[in-house]
Protein backbone atom coordinates (compact mmCIF):
# COMPACT_ATOMS: atom_id res chain seq x y z
CA UNK A 1 0.00 0.00 0.00
CA UNK A 2 1.23 3.99 -0.56
CA UNK A 3 0.31 7.23 -0.80
CA UNK A 4 0.60 9.10 -4.07
CA UNK A 5 3.82 10.75 -4.79
CA UNK A 6 2.78 13.68 -6.68
CA UNK A 7 2.16 13.83 -10.40
CA UNK A 8 5.57 14.89 -11.84
CA UNK A 9 6.81 11.18 -10.74
CA UNK A 10 6.50 8.94 -13.15
CA UNK A 11 4.11 6.11 -11.65
CA UNK A 12 3.35 2.38 -12.61
CA UNK A 13 1.13 -0.07 -11.59
CA UNK A 14 1.73 -2.66 -8.60
CA UNK A 15 0.34 -5.46 -7.55
CA UNK A 16 0.07 -5.62 -3.25
CA UNK A 17 -0.33 -9.14 -3.05
CA UNK A 18 2.27 -11.77 -2.44
CA UNK A 19 -0.34 -14.18 -1.99
CA UNK A 20 1.77 -17.37 -3.92
CA UNK A 21 0.00 -20.90 -4.24
CA UNK A 22 2.80 -21.22 -1.61
CA UNK A 23 1.99 -18.83 1.04
CA UNK A 24 -1.72 -18.44 0.41
CA UNK A 25 -4.16 -21.89 -0.54
CA UNK A 26 -7.29 -22.19 -1.97
CA UNK A 27 -10.19 -22.58 0.30
CA UNK A 28 -11.90 -24.47 -2.73
CA UNK A 29 -11.72 -25.09 -6.23
CA UNK A 30 -13.00 -22.87 -8.62
CA UNK A 31 -14.41 -24.51 -11.78
CA UNK A 32 -16.00 -21.86 -13.58
CA UNK A 33 -15.69 -18.96 -16.03
CA UNK A 34 -11.77 -17.45 -16.11
CA UNK A 35 -12.20 -14.60 -14.92
CA UNK A 36 -11.72 -12.62 -11.61
CA UNK A 37 -14.88 -10.91 -11.61
CA UNK A 38 -16.98 -14.09 -12.17
CA UNK A 39 -15.48 -16.01 -9.94
CA UNK A 40 -16.11 -13.26 -7.04
CA UNK A 41 -19.93 -14.11 -7.04
CA UNK A 42 -18.95 -17.71 -5.63
CA UNK A 43 -17.84 -16.91 -2.17
CA UNK A 44 -15.56 -13.82 -2.59
CA UNK A 45 -13.56 -16.31 -5.06
CA UNK A 46 -11.41 -19.15 -4.31
CA UNK A 47 -8.47 -17.51 -2.31
CA UNK A 48 -7.85 -18.17 1.47
CA UNK A 49 -7.59 -14.30 1.69
CA UNK A 50 -10.47 -12.10 0.42
CA UNK A 51 -8.18 -9.82 -0.31
CA UNK A 52 -5.31 -11.66 -2.74
CA UNK A 53 -5.35 -11.74 -6.14
CA UNK A 54 -6.69 -14.45 -7.74
CA UNK A 55 -4.88 -15.19 -10.60
CA UNK A 56 -7.39 -15.53 -13.22
CA UNK A 57 -5.96 -13.11 -15.86
CA UNK A 58 -8.62 -10.21 -15.74
CA UNK A 59 -6.23 -7.57 -15.38
CA UNK A 60 -4.06 -9.37 -18.42
CA UNK A 61 -7.35 -9.18 -20.60
CA UNK A 62 -8.03 -5.91 -20.30
CA UNK A 63 -4.46 -4.29 -20.17
CA UNK A 64 -3.73 -2.77 -23.90
CA UNK A 65 0.40 -2.69 -23.42
CA UNK A 66 1.19 -6.12 -22.66
CA UNK A 67 2.16 -4.93 -19.33
CA UNK A 68 0.77 -7.55 -16.81
CA UNK A 69 0.75 -10.95 -16.90
CA UNK A 70 -0.13 -13.93 -14.27
CA UNK A 71 2.95 -16.14 -12.82
CA UNK A 72 1.98 -19.48 -13.48
CA UNK A 73 4.28 -20.52 -10.72
CA UNK A 74 3.27 -18.39 -8.21
CA UNK A 75 -0.48 -17.58 -9.15
CA UNK A 76 -0.29 -13.94 -8.51
CA UNK A 77 -0.41 -11.22 -11.50
CA UNK A 78 2.89 -8.91 -12.27
CA UNK A 79 3.56 -5.63 -13.90
CA UNK A 80 6.59 -5.25 -15.86
CA UNK A 81 7.49 -1.27 -15.03
CA UNK A 82 9.03 -1.15 -18.30
CA UNK A 83 5.84 -1.47 -20.20
CA UNK A 84 3.62 0.18 -17.96
CA UNK A 85 2.19 3.33 -19.12
CA UNK A 86 -0.10 4.00 -16.14
CA UNK A 87 -3.08 4.13 -17.74
CA UNK A 88 -4.94 2.62 -15.22
CA UNK A 89 -7.05 -0.32 -16.67
CA UNK A 90 -5.73 -3.06 -15.10
CA UNK A 91 -7.09 -0.97 -11.46
CA UNK A 92 -10.04 -0.59 -12.88
CA UNK A 93 -10.56 -4.04 -13.76
CA UNK A 94 -9.51 -5.57 -10.66
CA UNK A 95 -12.31 -6.59 -8.43
CA UNK A 96 -10.04 -6.91 -5.30
CA UNK A 97 -8.45 -3.78 -5.67
CA UNK A 98 -4.91 -5.04 -5.18
CA UNK A 99 -3.50 -3.19 -8.20
CA UNK A 100 -2.45 0.53 -7.24
CA UNK A 101 0.05 3.34 -8.62
CA UNK A 102 3.35 3.37 -7.12
CA UNK A 103 6.81 5.76 -8.00
CA UNK A 104 9.01 4.02 -10.85
CA UNK A 105 11.98 4.54 -8.10
CA UNK A 106 10.28 2.85 -5.33
CA UNK A 107 12.41 0.23 -3.75
CA UNK A 108 10.23 -0.21 -0.85
CA UNK A 109 6.52 -1.23 -1.26
CA UNK A 110 4.07 -2.82 1.66
CA UNK A 111 3.18 -6.02 -0.58
CA UNK A 112 -0.17 -6.69 1.25
CA UNK A 113 -3.39 -5.35 0.66
CA UNK A 114 -5.49 -7.29 3.31
CA UNK A 115 -7.56 -4.73 5.87
CA UNK A 116 -8.53 -7.74 8.13
CA UNK A 117 -6.44 -8.21 11.77
CA UNK A 118 -6.55 -11.49 13.93
CA UNK A 119 -4.74 -14.73 14.29
CA UNK A 120 -6.73 -15.96 11.21
CA UNK A 121 -4.90 -13.33 8.73
CA UNK A 122 -1.27 -15.10 9.39
CA UNK A 123 -3.25 -18.45 9.11
CA UNK A 124 -4.97 -17.67 5.44
CA UNK A 125 -1.38 -16.29 4.38
CA UNK A 126 2.15 -16.51 5.93
CA UNK A 127 3.54 -13.04 4.61
CA UNK A 128 0.11 -11.02 5.28
CA UNK A 129 0.77 -7.66 7.57
CA UNK A 130 -0.75 -8.31 10.32
CA UNK A 131 -1.16 -4.57 11.83
CA UNK A 132 1.77 -4.99 14.31
CA UNK A 133 3.29 -1.39 13.67
CA UNK A 134 6.65 -2.58 14.41
CA UNK A 135 7.61 -0.78 11.09
CA UNK A 136 5.80 2.21 12.17
CA UNK A 137 8.08 2.08 14.66
CA UNK A 138 11.23 2.07 13.63
CA UNK A 139 10.74 4.67 10.40
CA UNK A 140 13.26 7.18 11.52
CA UNK A 141 11.40 9.50 8.81
CA UNK A 142 7.52 8.80 10.14
CA UNK A 143 7.04 7.58 6.14
CA UNK A 144 4.79 4.54 6.70
CA UNK A 145 2.02 4.20 9.22
CA UNK A 146 -0.51 1.33 9.91
CA UNK A 147 -3.74 2.33 8.60
CA UNK A 148 -7.67 0.16 8.39
CA UNK A 149 -5.10 -2.72 9.49
CA UNK A 150 -2.53 -2.38 6.89
CA UNK A 151 0.57 -0.55 6.53
CA UNK A 152 0.86 2.03 3.79
CA UNK A 153 4.15 3.96 3.17
CA UNK A 154 4.51 7.54 2.20
CA UNK A 155 6.28 7.57 -0.93
CA UNK A 156 6.77 11.42 -0.33
CA UNK A 157 8.86 11.06 3.22
CA UNK A 158 9.92 7.54 2.11
CA UNK A 159 13.80 7.71 1.75
CA UNK A 160 14.59 3.93 0.86
CA UNK A 161 16.31 3.07 4.23
CA UNK A 162 14.66 -0.01 3.91
CA UNK A 163 14.61 -0.06 7.88
CA UNK A 164 11.10 -1.08 7.84
CA UNK A 165 12.22 -3.93 5.88
CA UNK A 166 14.30 -5.59 8.02
CA UNK A 167 11.91 -5.32 11.05
CA UNK A 168 8.90 -6.33 9.30
CA UNK A 169 8.12 -9.95 11.39
CA UNK A 170 6.19 -11.40 8.11
CA UNK A 171 8.38 -10.34 5.42
CA UNK A 172 5.38 -8.17 3.81
CA UNK A 173 7.11 -5.59 3.23
CA UNK A 174 9.11 -5.80 -0.20
CA UNK A 175 12.74 -4.17 -0.69
CA UNK A 176 16.05 -5.87 -1.79
CA UNK A 177 18.76 -4.88 0.80
CA UNK A 178 21.39 -4.68 -1.58
CA UNK A 179 20.16 -1.61 -3.35
CA UNK A 180 19.04 0.42 -0.09
CA UNK A 181 19.85 3.96 -0.14
CA UNK A 182 22.84 5.13 1.83
CA UNK A 183 20.77 7.64 4.21
CA UNK A 184 22.55 9.66 7.32
CA UNK A 185 19.77 9.13 9.81
CA UNK A 186 19.43 11.71 12.43
CA UNK A 187 20.83 10.88 16.07
CA UNK A 188 17.38 11.60 17.82
CA UNK A 189 15.61 9.36 15.43
CA UNK A 190 17.76 6.40 15.73
CA UNK A 191 16.38 3.48 17.77
CA UNK A 192 17.48 3.53 21.34
CA UNK A 193 19.43 0.86 22.94
CA UNK A 194 17.56 -0.80 25.84
CA UNK A 195 19.37 0.21 28.77
CA UNK A 196 21.99 -2.46 29.84
CA UNK A 197 20.45 -4.41 33.17
CA UNK A 198 23.11 -4.61 36.24
CA UNK A 199 24.84 -7.32 37.05
CA UNK A 200 23.61 -9.52 39.66
CA UNK A 201 25.33 -9.41 42.51
CA UNK A 202 27.41 -13.12 43.77
CA UNK A 203 25.87 -14.62 46.36
CA UNK A 204 28.34 -15.45 49.55
CA UNK A 205 29.90 -18.90 48.75
CA UNK A 206 31.22 -19.22 52.61
CA UNK A 207 27.40 -19.90 53.76
CA UNK A 208 26.55 -22.62 51.04
CA UNK A 209 29.45 -25.34 51.96
CA UNK A 210 28.39 -25.98 55.94
CA UNK A 211 24.80 -26.72 54.51
CA UNK A 212 26.16 -29.26 52.19
CA UNK A 213 27.94 -31.29 54.54
CA UNK A 214 25.43 -31.96 56.76
CA UNK A 215 22.92 -32.87 54.60
CA UNK A 216 24.49 -35.39 52.61
CA UNK A 217 27.13 -37.17 54.43
CA UNK A 218 25.22 -38.25 57.68
CA UNK A 219 22.32 -39.97 55.82
CA UNK A 220 24.60 -42.13 53.49
CA UNK A 221 26.46 -43.77 56.89
CA UNK A 222 23.46 -44.24 58.14
CA UNK A 223 21.70 -46.31 55.32
CA UNK A 224 24.29 -48.19 54.56
CA UNK A 225 25.05 -49.60 58.11
CA UNK A 226 21.33 -50.47 58.56
CA UNK A 227 19.97 -52.60 55.28
CA UNK A 228 22.54 -55.70 55.73
CA UNK A 229 21.85 -56.49 59.32
CA UNK A 230 18.11 -56.92 58.52
CA UNK A 231 17.82 -58.60 55.71
CA UNK A 232 20.82 -60.85 54.62
CA UNK A 233 22.21 -63.71 57.10
CA UNK A 234 20.83 -64.27 60.19
CA UNK A 235 17.71 -65.35 57.85
CA UNK A 236 19.11 -67.96 55.93
CA UNK A 237 20.79 -69.92 58.90
CA UNK A 238 17.46 -70.33 60.69
CA UNK A 239 15.79 -72.26 57.94
CA UNK A 240 18.75 -73.83 56.72
CA UNK A 241 19.13 -75.72 60.15
CA UNK A 242 15.13 -76.68 60.40
CA UNK A 243 14.55 -78.10 57.21
CA UNK A 244 17.54 -80.83 57.48
CA UNK A 245 16.70 -81.86 60.93
CA UNK A 246 13.02 -82.77 60.33
CA UNK A 247 13.39 -84.20 56.85
CA UNK A 248 16.18 -86.53 56.18
CA UNK A 249 18.09 -89.12 58.44
CA UNK A 250 15.24 -90.23 61.40
CA UNK A 251 12.44 -91.22 58.63
CA UNK A 252 14.98 -93.49 56.83
CA UNK A 253 16.22 -95.21 60.10
CA UNK A 254 13.03 -96.27 61.41
CA UNK A 255 11.70 -98.23 58.28
CA UNK A 256 15.13 -100.07 57.61
CA UNK A 257 14.77 -101.82 61.34
CA UNK A 258 11.36 -102.81 61.03
CA UNK A 259 10.33 -104.72 57.66
CA UNK A 260 12.93 -107.47 57.84
CA UNK A 261 12.05 -109.10 61.80
CA UNK A 262 8.44 -110.01 60.32
CA UNK A 263 8.35 -110.91 57.52
CA UNK A 264 11.70 -113.86 56.80
CA UNK A 265 13.27 -116.46 59.27
CA UNK A 266 10.57 -117.32 61.73
CA UNK A 267 8.00 -118.47 60.50
CA UNK A 268 10.24 -121.37 57.55
CA UNK A 269 11.45 -123.29 60.97
CA UNK A 270 8.08 -123.78 62.21
CA UNK A 271 6.63 -125.36 59.19
CA UNK A 272 9.77 -127.73 58.13
CA UNK A 273 9.91 -129.47 61.91
CA UNK A 274 6.03 -130.16 61.93
CA UNK A 275 5.37 -132.07 59.43
CA UNK A 276 7.86 -135.26 59.05
CA UNK A 277 6.01 -136.49 62.70
CA UNK A 278 2.50 -136.69 62.21
CA UNK A 279 2.53 -138.71 59.14
CA UNK A 280 5.11 -141.99 59.12
CA UNK A 281 5.21 -143.96 62.58
CA UNK A 282 1.30 -144.09 63.17
CA UNK A 283 -0.04 -145.54 59.74
CA UNK A 284 2.45 -148.60 60.19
Amino acid sequence: MGIDAGSSVKQVAKVLCNGTSENCQNTFNYDGITDCRAAMVTLNGPKSCSFGCMGLGTCERVCPFDAIHVNKETGVAEVDPEKCTACGKCIEACPKDVITYVPYSQLTVVNCNNKERGGHVKKNCGVACIACGMCQRACPFDAIHVTNNVAIIDYTKCTNCMICVEKCPTKAIQGNLELRADVEIPEDKLPKKPAPKPAPKPTPKPAEKPEVKAEVKPAEKVEAKEEPKAETKPAEKVEAKEESKAETKPAEKVEAKEEPKAETKPAEKVEAKEEPKAETKPAE
